[in-house]
């Protein structure tokens, strides 16, 4: 399954979620995305031919790509955060609004912030099995999740800005 480009269903999905989700004002289609997400990266997980032709040393770059990435957007994150914080407080409660109006709850603003940190906690794994050439089921769980809290933090985080922007233009 992973050899075959499948992944170009899985983008335009993902990418038809997000628009669908917007047109119809709804949570709803953010909730299916997370799903598709877990079931493709369990399908992943579970497979026994998804680390053919990936070395320890690369499925280890891959995973500190994708923790690199995710910092990045941790800290763009954080900024918006501080502006928002440092704003008076009827500026505050003017953005709630505009949230409460898209159909946006507080916790779907937190979520992509929480799902982005998962993936920089640091637990030390066995990168290979006892030959050294293979790669370790830890490792291969290691790339899974931190891909799978990636996708989920960015795509919500764009669900969640659309939804806004959506609602602002209206």
């Amino acid at each position: 399954m992973f050899e075959k480009p499948w992944n170009i269903a899985a983008y335009g999905l993902t990418a038809a979620l997000l628009v669908t989700g917007i047109v119809l004002r709804t949570n709803v289609t953010a909730l299916i995305a997370v799903l598709v997400f877990l079931f493709w990266d369990i399908a992943y997980l579970s497979s026994k031919t998804s680390m053919r032709g990936r070395s320890i040393d690369a499925a280890l770059q891959q995973t500190q790509n994708i923790r690199e990435h995710i910092s990045y957007f941790l800290a763009f994150y954080g900024v918006l955060f501080a502006v928002l914080f440092t704003q008076p407080s009827e500026r505050q409660a003017q953005f709630l609004q505009i949230c409460n109006d898209a159909g946006i709850p507080m916790t779907l603003l937190v979520l992509p912030f929480l799902f982005a940190l998962i993936p920089l906690l640091f637990f030390p794994i066995q990168p290979g099995r006892d030959d050294g050439r293979e790669a370790s089921s830890a490792l291969k769980a290691l790339v899974s999740l931190s891909a799978f809290f990636q996708k989920v933090s960015i795509f919500l985080f764009a669900h969640v800005v659309l939804r806004i922007l959506f609602t602002l233009t209206r």
